[in-house]
């Protein structure tokens, strides 16, 4: 029913219970400790091939070339090429800072487990922070933002931005980043 020993950080089969995008993040993120055993138990690579990986885990850990190994072949085995070849541009959205070139399609899969909150264009920046819980008040907010912590759809915002100012997407998608990592995802709606 579940990998692991608890029901946190479970990992399904089902893409609809677990993304393809979160099935792959958590295979690349298995310690060099356990990658060898699962490359054996879930991988159809030879011996000469794992053998060969676990001197890269030796010769340049950094590289984690073993977990990239074993979320590629699990992926694809489980969720097909495509599902695959598109974990691997989310992730690289993600280490380059580009969620912005992500689809609606693809946002989604990144933020499945976060929900979209919309808002109107009415609203100023301080109550969008407000509206996704990105911030607990108006003061935590204002100090985000004379921080420069918040992003949105990858530019910086200070305190006399207004929702009008930002770089909007074709499908009003608008990427929340405070700090390094956390994210919120809103739409914004036309007034009615």
């Amino acid at each position: 029913t579940k990998f692991g020993k608890t029901s946190t950080g479970t990992i399904w089969l089902n893409k609809e219970m677990t993304s393809p995008y979160e099935f792959y993040q958590f295979w690349l993120n298995v310690g060099d400790d356990e990658v060898l055993n699962l490359l054996n138990y879930y991988t159809f690579l030879t011996p000469e091939e794992i053998a060969h990986l676990a001197q890269t885990i030796q010769t340049a850990p950094e590289k984690r070339l073993a977990q990239k190994r074993l979320a590629e072949e699990v992926t694809s085995f489980v969720h097909g090429q495509e599902a695959l070849v598109r974990a691997q541009k989310i992730t690289a959205a993600f280490f380059e800072d580009k969620l912005n070139k992500l689809s609606q399609v693809e946002l989604q899969e990144v933020f499945s487990n976060l929900g979209i909150t919309s808002i109107t264009g009415a609203q100023d920046t301080v109550e969008m922070l407000l509206a996704c819980q990105a911030a607990s008040s108006k003061r935590a907010a204002r100090e985000l933002l004379e921080n420069g912590a918040i992003t949105i759809n990858g530019q910086r915002l200070s305190t006399t931005n207004t929702l009008t100012d930002l770089n909007t997407r074709a499908d009003n998608l608008l990427i929340v980043k405070r700090g390094k990592k956390n994210y919120y995802l809103l739409r914004l709606e036309e007034k009615v």
